[in-house]
């Protein structure tokens, strides 16, 4: 066997091998000791920072966002992704009655952004939030702009996100301030109740009517250096229903754009939130609409709705139309009746047609079948003379919102019956003008059962100065037939008369005055009649052809 020729040089390639090793391993334990020293410093920094330096940040971001004062609760709990702060809130300020109180404020964020890029960007969860909103008297829910990100200091902090979880909002508009109508009382009574159980904690129940909306879950993001704000929001009215909306904010314009849909929601809520050309006050909507919110202008409205049992009250015009049911569609500052039935009192219609902000009305009714004394009854006109009969109409509403025409034609679908005469048919056109409280009735025609044509116009005032001011003509009337219908013994043959006359008076003392002509008589006659409200006859310049000559009496 043969030895190694240089057995020294192997010995030293070993020595060196262990050498190298030894001094990598004390290099390795070296940096990694001071890397596992970084690394806890920088964790503990880190944990020291969100336990005692987050929430100041946090605070002072929310306050220069919103540009409001904030109370944050302390830190219950933290994590190196974020924080939990206690009980919290946004009080209101002398100038701005909005407010929210807090169960509690989840941040989230991102450390390594914290640590590498020096930002800090914010995720906020508000927990069980109870919200207060008031509408301003321009008609705004929000006026807070949110003012850009600043220049970055030592950390650069940004709300990114804004988070409801299980929130509660009451909304106060301007209209509940002022005396509601009566139908909008018992529609309203629901929500009246409940602003006695949803006080807004801290602070006062608020007064008048509102809208509280529970359960409201969703998300606001901040976009394009706070001058843009995509949100959405989820819930249930406390009277009934749901409601969905998603939209995107513009701060700086002020402007919004907001699609909403509902589900059995009431109209009133609705009409609180979305100004509309009719006013909107019982009754459900299943709604997918659009609306463009914009400073200092009439909110546009796109979309559809379906009506169940709705009321709605048309400016100017004194009664409200109930359990409207029907389909009903936006445009703009318009909104399209599609067939829609309702009732104006106690009659029944069917409606379509358009109602413009701006434009005014352009509708078209039509009634099947009223009876008179419910035709009077709505219209509050006290008829001089039993009335009965069942009528139709076609109806057109014109005009301008706030001055609107109600014009069309009327005429009966059965006999009908004024005081003791039987009439076959009648009819008449009329304009109904709601400001000025004035029926106006043209080229009334009716034919009585006994015979003879009677014609004739004039006008109703309603109101409190109400009064009938009624002409007309009646002629070929059978005068026997109609004297023994009223029992009267003239003792002479009439034969066929024929009158003019009015009907006339303040409602209450209404007189009627027959201005008659009998000259197929017995003695030939002229003269007038004149019947008290009372029904009390008074005779008047009766002038009679005797044998060649003639009497006059009175009495």
């Amino acid at each position: 066997m043969s030895k190694s020729p240089h057995p020294e040089n192997t010995s030293q390639s070993s020595a060196n091998k262990r050498f190298w090793f030894m001094l990598l391993r004390i290099c390795g334990i070296g940096i990694g000791g001071i890397l596992l020293v970084g690394l806890t410093l920088g964790a503990w920094r880190l944990r020291n920072f969100i336990e005692n330096e987050l929430a100041p940040l946090a605070e002072q971001n929310l306050k220069t966002t919103l540009k409001r004062p904030i109370e944050l609760g302390k830190v219950k709990e933290f994590s190196l992704t974020g924080v939990k702060f206690a009980a919290s809130a946004v009080p209101a300020t002398a100038n701005d009655p909005d407010r929210v109180t807090i169960d509690a404020v989840e941040v989230g964020f991102d450390p390594l952004q914290l640590l590498f890029n020096r930002t800090l960007k914010l995720d906020v969860t508000l927990v069980n939030p109870n919200i207060y909103v008031e509408q301003d008297a321009q008609g705004r829910w929000v006026t807070t702009s949110l003012p850009q990100t600043g220049p970055p200091g030592a950390i650069k902090t940004e709300l990114e996100k804004i988070r409801i979880r299980n929130a509660t909002l009451v909304l106060k508009s301007q209209e509940t301030k002022k005396s509601v109508s009566a139908g909008q009382v018992a529609a309203n009574q629901v929500v009246a109740n409940q602003d006695k159980k949803n006080q807004v904690s801290g602070g006062v129940s608020p007064s008048g009517l509102s809208s509280t909306y529970t359960q409201l879950n969703g998300t606001a993001e901040l976009l394009e250096n706070n001058q843009k704000i995509k949100f959405n929001v989820e819930g249930e009215a406390v009277s009934g229903g749901n409601i969905a909306l998603n939209g995107e904010a513009r701060t700086k314009a002020q402007e919004i754009d907001l699609q909403v849909k509902a589900k059995d929601l009431l109209a009133v809520e609705v009409t609180r939130v979305v100004p509309l050309p009719v006013k909107l006050e019982a009754g459900k909507l299943d709604s997918d609409i659009k609306v463009q919110f914009k400073p200092k202008k009439f909110p546009l409205v796109f979309g559809t709705a379906t009506a169940k049992a709705l009321q709605l009250q048309v400016p100017r015009v004194p009664l409200p139309f109930s359990n409207s049911q029907g389909n009903l569609s936006f445009q703009g500052t318009s909104v399209t009746l599609e067939n829609v039935s309702s009732n104006y009192g106690k009659i029944p219609l069917i409606a379509k047609g358009k109602i413009d902000k701006d434009k005014g009305f352009n509708l078209a009714a039509r009634i099947n079948r009223v009876s008179a004394n419910n035709a009077l009854s709505t219209l509050k006109v006290k008829s001089p003379l039993p009335t009965s009969g069942e009528y139709k109409a076609d109806l057109q509403v014109t005009g301008l919102i706030n001055n609107p025409t109600i014009s069309g034609n009327v005429a009966s679908v059965q006999p009908a019956k004024i005081d003791k005469v039987d009439i076959e048919s009648v009819s008449t056109k009329f304009v109904f003008a709601p400001v000025a409280s004035l029926i106006t009735l043209k080229n009334i025609q009716a034919k009585p059962k006994l015979g003879g044509d009677i014609s004739g116009g004039g006008t109703i005032s309603i109101g409190k100065n109400a009064r009938i001011d009624i002409n007309y003509t009646a002629k070929n009337l059978p005068g026997d037939n109609y004297a023994n219908l009223y029992e009267a013994n003239t003792g002479i043959t009439l034969n066929t008369i024929s009158a003019t006359g009015q009907i006339t008076g303040p409602v209450g003392d209404v007189q009627t005055i027959v201005n008659f002509q009998a000259p197929q008589a017995t003695y030939p006659a002229t003269g007038q009649i004149n019947i008290a409200a009372n029904r009390t006859v008074t005779f008047r310049n009766i002038a009679l052809n005797v044998a060649g000559g003639k009497v006059l009496a009175n009495g």
